[in-house]
């Protein structure tokens, strides 16, 4: 926190601001969300992607599996029964677009950063003061 405030206070100098005014409010919410978000947001994006793309590898490798059963029981049928053959086609449909459907990470990251910075922004900028406020109440440093 200390770190913040100092970087807050460096740059509300800089800018010819006060630190407890509009503007600097307005900057060390900017400096706040310019430091954290990038770090969350890519955090964020990396897991949930790397959830999505793992669970839809399990529901493709199910799918296979049902497939490759599938097809031992065509095989072992004496006529090919076209309700089996039906099955592996859409099994083998599903399959496809779960593989074009995973996320990727490079598109989907300018965009969540995009849309992180804004509402981080506004969040900072109305949570922050209420939080010092209550934090410095509770020790003492404001009455």
């Amino acid at each position: 926190m200390d770190m913040m405030k100092k970087a807050s206070d460096y740059v509300c100098a800089k800018a010819g601001v006060s630190a407890n005014s509009m503007k600097g409010n307005l900057l060390s919410a900017l400096i706040s969300d310019l430091i954290y978000t990038p770090i969350i947001t890519i955090v964020m994006v990396v897991l949930m992607i790397g959830a999505a793309n793992r669970t839809l590898d399990v529901q493709i490798a199910a799918n296979q599996d049902q497939i490759t059963k599938l097809t031992q029981q065509q095989e072992q049928a004496e006529e090919k029964d076209p309700a089996i053959t039906r099955q592996i086609e859409e099994l083998n449909g599903a399959i496809k677009g779960m593989e074009q459907g995973k996320p990727s990470l490079i598109p989907a990251l300018p965009v969540s950063l995009v849309v992180c910075f804004v509402v981080a922004y506004v969040v900072i900028f109305l949570i922050q003061p209420v939080y010092m406020k209550m934090i410095m109440k509770k020790y003492g440093m404001l009455e």
